[in-house]
């Protein structure tokens, strides 16, 4: 799976936000609770209700 870029360069300590977003995303990872959201996700467990928008 690829992620794009989600945090700006421009924003200030972007680099420190990035490395802080990537050890809580390795941590998801492996306690394996990451692939239990993403099925979940799949599985439409988190869609958004239209007229709430």
């Amino acid at each position: 799976m690829r992620w794009g870029n989600i945090i700006s360069k421009e924003f200030p300590n972007s680099q420190q936000l990035k490395e802080k977003f990537d050890r809580g995303l390795s941590k998801l990872k492996e306690s394996g609770q990451f692939d239990e959201y993403y099925d979940e996700l799949l599985a439409g467990k988190y869609a958004l209700d239209k007229k709430n928008d």
